[in-house]
């Protein structure tokens, strides 16, 4: 009888977590599925992108805004995320690809420190630039609960689209995506 007195109330507050979890993760969040890049979201149904300071692997401050004007590709991730690991393969060619006028793509290493996140780009030999947020705090604000998580925000700074979990960014429904977007 005691332990179902311990019991009940814990999975009473485990369904409650869940339930705001899935509450709170699908909540003012625009996201749209790639194949479906003929519809992408009226402006009006798109939410506001919020701001947030970073640092890249030099200690220089940026700021989500230095980049509105310009499709902007936040991937949040870590070092430690295996399945960021994987999709580290399909940055490599997908990043260099892009053009830098049109698409900022801000991989952003959340907790990872920056003396680390080098190590790592040069064991990967990755080639493209890449930022840390020490403390995770961006990822609060984007309600990210998933690594990798990406999110696309057009050139108005409003949110088109979440991705979480890792994808081939070469996919030619990505491109036809982005392409779309640039065009609007």
């Amino acid at each position: 009888m005691k332990i179902a007195k311990k019991i009940i109330p814990a999975v009473i507050i485990i369904a409650v977590a869940a339930v705001a979890f899935f509450y709170f993760s699908k909540k003012d969040q625009a996201s749209i599925p790639l194949q479906d890049k003929e519809s992408l979201p009226l402006d009006n149904d798109r939410v506001p992108a919020k701001d947030f300071t970073f640092r890249d692997l030099e200690d220089k401050g940026h700021s989500l805004l230095d980049f509105q004007g310009r499709i902007i590709i936040v991937n949040f991730r870590t070092i430690q995320c295996g399945a960021c690991d994987v999709e580290m393969d399909f940055l490599k060619t997908f990043v260099p690809s892009l053009d830098s006028n049109k698409v900022k793509f801000i991989a952003l290493f959340l907790g990872d420190k920056q003396s680390v996140v080098k190590t790592y780009f040069n064991q990967k030999n990755a080639k493209f630039p890449a930022y840390c947020d020490d403390y995770g705090l961006s990822a609060i604000k984007y309600r990210v609960f998933g690594l990798p998580t990406s999110v696309i925000i057009d050139k108005n700074f409003k949110v088109v689209a979440r991705i979480t979990g890792a994808i081939d960014w070469n996919q030619k429904e990505v491109g036809e995506f982005l392409k779309a977007l640039a065009n609007e």
